[in-house]
């Protein structure tokens, strides 16, 4: 990775955002796994895992820092099933940051 200016900014701002996500997880009390962008894979709670979250924490870091509104916070999230597998993943949610728009699918619907 390119070291100093807007990609070192940018780097902050994931690591940021992927604090607040990570703190929101240990906040609800769940047991889970969360793979990230910048810090990897980091376990949550005690117990086993019962959940897996994939998460991108700004997608578009550059966009931002450079003031051109397209970037999303996406995280992706199913039961975790003794591994880390993709295919455990079920549900996502895309947090259109600059739009305040929030997109959502699963089993479920979407929207």
């Amino acid at each position: 990775m390119k070291r100093g200016g807007s990609t070192d900014v940018s780097r902050r701002i994931d690591l940021e955002v992927e604090d607040i996500i990570i703190k929101g997880v240990e906040k609800e009390g769940l047991n889970a796994i969360i793979s990230t962008e910048e810090r990897g894979v980091v376990k949550i709670g005690d117990g086993e895992p019962r959940y897996i979250f994939v998460v991108d924490p700004l997608d578009g870091s550059l966009n931002f820092v450079l003031g051109i509104p397209f970037y999303s916070i996406s995280i992706a999230v199913g039961r975790y099933s003794n591994g880390f597998r993709f295919s455990d993943l079920s549900d996502g949610v895309v947090y259109y940051v600059a739009r305040d728009a929030l997109y959502y699918g699963g089993p479920q619907g979407g929207h």
